[in-house]
């Protein structure tokens, strides 16, 4: 019996072509039996995969291994019928994991500090929408902090050699200095479970 750690991972196994082979061996069980039935009449045909399908144990026996598999060594086990339908299950499943980790309703109330997600048409729009998430963050302010920055790497890099956004040329805060305290954790924070507030 193999052992498998899984304290700190899951083990997804997703088996191609799972279902095509139980229907393989279902209906090789079908033509021995109509074989029998016959007295042997139809045995022409397919002696060669009849031979190969002999020593396969029966659907039952299949999806009871399956289960004690999963049981006993603790991984989940996903059928699928092409590769095209595994990418597919693959990616919806990635997609469900990821909301999760982000649904205020699926998970820590305490960090749930996303709400509606917005996007825009351009990426002046999908900026200034973003920039909107930060606490006391307006569209005005958004706007400006967008002339005077252009991007979220420029922010980024701003704020790894200075540690701040900075002033405007009139000596002004570009912003509020709660909301650079707020943005300077977030686009230099190294722990991805930190709540930005």
């Amino acid at each position: 019996m193999c052992v498998i750690s899984t304290n700190n991972y899951h083990v997804i196994l997703v088996v191609e072509g799972y279902d095509q082979f139980i229907n393989k061996i279902k209906s090789y069980k079908q033509r021995q039996f109509r074989s029998q039935v016959l007295n042997g009449e139809d045995q022409a045909r397919r002696k060669k995969d009849d031979e190969r399908m002999s020593k396969y144990p029966t659907p039952l026996e299949i999806a009871r291994l399956l289960n004690r598999a999963q049981l006993d060594l603790k991984v989940n086990i996903f059928p699928v019928r092409s590769r095209h339908e595994g990418v597919m299950w693959l990616n919806s499943f990635t997609y469900t994991i990821g909301s999760a980790l982000y649904d205020k309703y699926e998970r820590n109330q305490s960090l749930a500090n996303l709400g509606v997600v917005r996007s825009g048409s351009d990426t002046k729009a999908t900026f200034i929408q973003s920039i909107q998430h930060f606490p006391r963050m307006t569209q005005s302010k958004a706007q400006i902090l967008q002339s005077s920055h252009g991007s979220m790497y420029s922010i980024y890099s701003k704020f790894r050699t200075s540690g701040t956004l900075g002033k405007d040329a009139l000596g002004r805060n570009i912003v509020p200095p709660t909301v650079d305290s707020t943005m300077l954790s977030f686009f230099t924070s190294d722990d991805p479970d930190k709540a930005i507030t």
